[in-house]
């Protein structure tokens, strides 16, 4: 497969139509979200999100695409065993840890376990 050379940047780019789009809104955003999103669960993801920033090095997302298979298991199970370890320590609930994976959003290899 070869990729062509004459491709041209797409304009609008998402990022700006996006941004334009969200400065035409009549409604306040924060607001609307607060009305989709329940507070308990606010509370939660941001728990949780806290959690997950504390420890980069563990729950880091950035290179994910960039992995081989073996890696990404790898990965998946190193952050896995390490959910378990703070649920086991109290600074997660087992409510919370299906809402980390789905902050974390990786098919791990115990996702059907947690549903």
């Amino acid at each position: 497969m070869q990729i062509p050379k004459d491709l041209q940047p797409m304009i609008p780019s998402t990022a700006s139509a996006l941004s334009s789009e969200r400065s035409k809104t009549q409604f306040d955003i924060p607001s609307m979200h607060t009305f989709i999103v329940d507070s308990e669960m606010r509370r939660m993801t941001s728990k949780i999100e806290k959690v997950l920033d504390a420890e980069p090095e563990i729950f880091n997302m950035r290179n994910i695409y960039f992995m081989s298979r073996q890696e990404k298991m790898d990965h998946a199970m190193k952050i896995g065993l390490r959910l378990i370890q703070l649920m086991h320590q109290g600074v997660l609930t087992a409510e919370e840890i299906p809402i980390a994976d789905m902050i974390l959003d990786l098919n791990g290899p115990f996702g059907l376990h947690r549903a």
